[in-house]
């Protein structure tokens, strides 16, 4: 993300980032030798690593405080976030403690509350396109519970190769990563 930042690029939330997959799914089978060259370039790097994004998270006593880091500026405390949630700031959501984390069919991964403040209500079905794309059956969400008070997590997506079932796989979104330094790759999104 400091290398995006350095470029002059925003950082790519969740959504952003299910939408690149998308596309890339959508075109990899064109006709255009840069868009196959490209999309499989993209679906690659998302089966075989991370593929990072900017919305990270912070647990609190309440819950889960996910927010869009776009601009590497995201307040370090639950309080800084909370004053921004009650200011109705929409780079930051509460997401209340209890919701699902493991594999899950994908039907109950659309609806878990985690992935819906990480994505967004209006993005849930690039969610599902994605999800359904890379396998039918189940998608699989890390996060993290108000245990950790006031701890910042990163956020990753990607292809998880094992499953209940030791053929299965599916779209995993982690959004309990401590640091970044276990690879992948990420993008940016250019300033308008």
């Amino acid at each position: 993300m400091d290398k995006i930042d350095k470029e002059g690029f925003y950082r790519p939330t969740t959504a952003q980032v299910l939408s690149s997959v998308d596309l890339a799914l959508q075109y990899l089978n064109d006709n255009n030798k840069y868009y196959k060259y490209y999309c499989s370039d993209i679906l690659d790097r998302f089966k075989e690593d991370y593929l990072w994004t900017a919305t990270e998270s912070l647990s609190f006593p309440k819950g889960v405080l996910v927010y869009d880091n776009i601009d590497g500026e995201m307040p370090e405390t639950s309080k800084g976030l909370l004053k921004l949630l009650n200011a109705k700031d929409e780079r930051v959501r509460l997401v209340q403690p209890g919701f699902k984390t493991g594999y899950m069919p994908i039907s109950e991964f659309l609806k878990n509350p985690y992935v819906i403040a990480q994505i967004g209500k209006d993005k849930i079905k690039i969610a599902e396109s994605v999800a359904k794309s890379i396998y039918k059956k189940y998608a699989y969400v890390k996060g993290f519970d108000k245990a950790h008070s006031d701890t910042k997590r990163f956020t990753s997506i990607s292809f998880r190769s094992y499953g209940p079932d030791p053929n299965d796989g599916g779209m995993c979104l982690n959004g309990d990563f401590s640091d970044s330094v276990n690879g992948g790759y990420a993008s940016g999104s250019r300033r308008k």
